[in-house]
């Protein structure tokens, strides 16, 4: 052994090192560790191990604006995503496009979708080591279908001098009917 071996010998020739991240400055790619090795002669080889460290975390995801309440109008989603250890690369959006974002560390990054109908909507999110999340928001809020009605008279279609009933019927499939305004 050398005096400066700072490994752990495991017997028969096999000795382990664990390479700390912080020897690193926390940063992730390719590295190359310079080992050395001597025998009891003193005779020294340099042997250079090539290694990634790679960023194994997803980033993380929210969607924002899906409505609380009904309406009748388009709705924008808004996808952020952030990632601590190398940076967003990408957002892929619920159509399929993908838009490139190359985001920082740490570095929250956005994009907006407009929703027109309810429906499963999912986002992803990948970041510069493809690691990729996704969150589906479901949008319920959106009616855009007029309610339906009829109006039945309790007379036939004569003259008559006597008061008419109308029974007014309304439905509507999504939101449902809130009011009815008589003339």
């Amino acid at each position: 052994t050398h005096e400066n071996t700072r490994g752990t010998n495991l017997g028969n020739g096999t000795w382990k090192y664990t390479v700390q991240r912080s020897q690193h400055n926390y940063e992730f790619g390719e590295y190359s560790v310079h080992v050395y090795a001597y025998d009891n002669a003193g005779n020294a080889k340099a042997i250079n191990i090539l290694y990634v460290l790679k960023d194994q975390v997803k980033p993380t995801i929210s969607v924002t604006g899906n409505p609380t309440a009904w309406t009748k109008d388009d709705v924008t989603l808004t996808v952020s995503a952030s990632d601590v250890h190398t940076g967003v690369k990408s957002i892929t959006l619920p159509d399929g496009t993908v838009v490139m974002k190359n985001g920082g560390k740490g570095e929250t990054v956005s994009h907006t979708y407009v929703v027109t109908k309810s429906g499963n909507y999912t986002f992803s999110a990948t970041d510069m080591y493809d690691n990729t999340i996704t969150q589906t928001v479901i949008v319920n809020m959106i009616d855009k279908t007029n309610p339906s009605g009829t109006i039945t008279p309790n007379i036939a279609k004569d003259w008559t001098n006597t008061d008419v009933l109308l029974t007014v019927k309304a439905t509507d499939i999504d939101s449902g009917v809130k009011s009815i305004t008589l003339p």
